[in-house]
C-alpha cells in the first residue's frame, strides 16, 4: 500500500489516450498506481471547446459529475444531454462517448470500479468534429 493520503491534482502527471481527440487531459490521482487502490479509480478529465472522447467501451462501471461546461454523452443507442451540475452513470463494457458541444471546456470528476488500465480501452471509432452534430 502507498502511503499517500492527500494528492494534489498538480502532481499528478497527465495521461492521453490515442483517439480521443485534440487536446484532452486526463489525471488519475487515485488508482492503483498512485495510491495502491485495489477496488476504484478516480479521476479528473478536461476536454476542449468542440472535441470529444472515441466512441468506445471499457471494463469497469463509470460514474462522473460534471464541474463546468456542457455537451452530451451517448450511452448504447441514446443520447443525453449534460451541464455543470449533472451525475452521469454509464455501465460496464457499453460503448459510449463523451462530447464537449460548449465553448468552454468541459470539466468532470469521474470514478471506475473495478479500475482498469487506460490501454483496455476499446476504440471503436476515434472523435471527429462529424460527432459535434450527430
Amino acid at each position: 500500500m502507498s502511503n499517500k493520503v492527500v494528492i494534489r491534482l498538480s502532481e499528478v502527471t497527465e495521461e492521453k489516450i490515442e483517439g480521443f481527440g485534440p487536446g484532452f487531459i486526463m489525471r488519475n490521482p487515485i488508482s492503483p498506481q498512485t495510491v495502491g487502490a485495489k477496488n476504484l479509480r478516480v479521476g479528473y478529465n478536461i476536454f476542449p471547446p468542440k472535441s470529444g472522447t472515441a466512441i468506445h467501451r471499457h471494463p469497469g462501471e463509470e460514474a462522473w459529475y460534471v464541474l463546468k461546461g456542457r455537451g452530451f454523452l451517448r450511452v448504447g443507442d441514446k443520447k443525453y444531454n449534460f451541464e455543470a451540475g449533472c451525475f452521469m452513470f454509464i455501465p460496464s463494457d457499453v460503448v459510449h462517448q463523451t462530447v464537449n458541444t460548449g465553448d468552454e471546456p468541459l470539466e468532470y470528476i469521474f470514478a471506475v470500479s473495478p479500475p482498469f488500465d487506460v490501454s483496455k480501452n476499446v476504440i471503436l471509432e476515434p472523435f471527429t468534429e462529424k460527432h459535434l452534430s450527430e
